[in-house]
């Protein structure tokens, strides 16, 4: 915490500064307040006011600016601070796909930041304000079908998809706190929009005659990865992952062992869904592997 005191000398009877055992040597206090922070663990003084109250309100405001790293004193977020703001959102970017998350999540992110920094002006950090975006999601638009140009409709943008908009955005901003390029979080208090009788389609399971017509549809050398989805679940990277050691046809109940690194939550899962009539109808390991060649 800053401190304020006053601060003096000592002054012989001609009112020359002089030391403390000077014969007739007197203590005169400065009229004026002195100021002290602690700035990256040194002691840093600043000359205040006459008045202690406005010099007390200087050294909290000296504090929250070096809490915010302004004002001359340390400043952490110095170097990223005036830097463009697609350079950081670049960084996010390489960053993600460093770690290996999937592509179609990267690329959604890289292109919803895309949108926000055009539609929002967002030049630098110091743009992105709750405002900003709540004015942008309030007006957002989205095009069905095809592009504008070739006559798709344009719609409002729905709840479910301005909500995938702050994610994303927030997300950002966390990984930008995280590497010390922010310090504080723009958005953390938007709050998001009620998805609660705002669907604009509603998900369902196909019945029996459309599984049938989908599979008429579907080409026979592509038929076996359909039923395997439509049997099991598996999502298409899990089912393009697949080992003949994460098939289990010779436990007690027959399941296919998902490994980790191939589910989206990176957890080892265990899906026996419709699996043993699926197992059935290949017989055996063998008979799986021809029908798949």
């Amino acid at each position: 915490m800053a401190s304020v005191f006053k601060r003096g000398r000592w002054i012989d009877a001609d009112g020359r500064k002089c030391m403390k055992d000077t014969p007739g040597a007197k203590w005169v206090e400065s009229r004026f307040y002195t100021v002290q922070v602690n700035v990256d663990g040194r002691k840093r003084r600043i000359k205040g006011y006459t008045d202690k109250a406005a010099s007390e309100q200087m050294g909290a405001k000296l504090e929250r600016a070096k809490a915010q790293g302004a004002e001359g004193l340390e400043d952490p977020f110095k170097a990223h601070r005036n830097r463009r703001l697609c350079e950081h959102v670049a960084d996010w970017i390489a960053e993600l796909r460093q770690l290996g998350r999937d592509e179609i999540y990267v690329g959604l992110c890289e292109s919803r930041m895309a949108r926000l920094i055009s539609e929002c002006d967002w030049k630098t950090f110091s743009n992105i304000t709750a405002d900003s975006f709540i004015r942008w999601r309030d007006t957002a638009t989205i095009t069905m079908g095809h592009t504008a140009k070739d006559g798709g409709k344009i719609l409002r943008m729905g709840a479910r998809t301005q909500n995938h908009y702050l994610e994303t955005v927030r997300a950002f901003c966390k990984w930008s706190i995280k590497r010390k390029r922010l310090a504080a979080h723009p958005l953390a208090d938007v709050i998001p929009v009620e998805t609660t009788g705002h669907l604009r389609r509603q998900r369902r399971a196909l019945t029996q005659t459309e599984i049938a017509a989908l599979l008429d549809a579907v080409h026979a050398r592509h038929q076996l990865a359909y039923r395997i989805i439509l049997g099991t679940g598996l999502r298409r990277d899990e089912l393009r992952q697949l080992r003949w050691g994460d098939v289990k046809l010779d436990a007690p109940m027959p399941c296919i062992q998902l490994r980790a690194e191939t589910t989206k939550g990176k957890r080892g899962e265990v899906n026996d869904n419709d699996v043993v009539r699926i197992l059935r109808y290949f017989h055996t390991a063998q008979d799986w592997q021809n029908k798949l060649g």
